[in-house]
């Protein structure tokens, strides 16, 4: 099974949980998250699950003012335009999203299958 990997190469955590899945034998497509941010639907479930605070690397609180001020597709669009301001990795297995350190659980857990679209 294939695993979609949001990762910036600069990053340590990125690199870190990269080595880790790929030490499992996994196999990762590797998208740039700055080159090529996640759709909206990969941030609204990010969000969904892990809240604001778990989205975004600092600048929480003037995040949770945005989303005050002008609402989560504002607060969703503004992330895609500055990708860096995102946790990093984001990793979809199947219908499973995880952020940062948490992607590790994949190696822990038992893959699911995707769902036919």
């Amino acid at each position: 099974m294939s695993i979609i990997f949001y990762g910036y190469r600069r990053c340590k955590t990125s690199r870190e949980v990269e080595r880790a899945l790929t030490s499992h034998g996994l196999d990762l497509k590797f998208i740039d998250i700055v080159k090529s941010p996640p759709d909206k639907g990969v941030l609204k479930t990010l969000v969904a699950k892990y809240g604001v605070e778990g989205v975004v690397r600092g600048g929480k609180a003037e995040a949770r003012k945005i989303i005050e001020k002008e609402g989560v597709e504002e607060f969703l669009e503004r992330l895609r335009l500055e990708p860096k301001r995102l946790i990093r990795p984001i990793v979809i297995v199947g219908e499973e999203i995880y952020a940062g350190r948490d992607a590790l659980k994949v190696v822990s857990q038992p893959l699911k299958k995707k769902v036919a679209q």
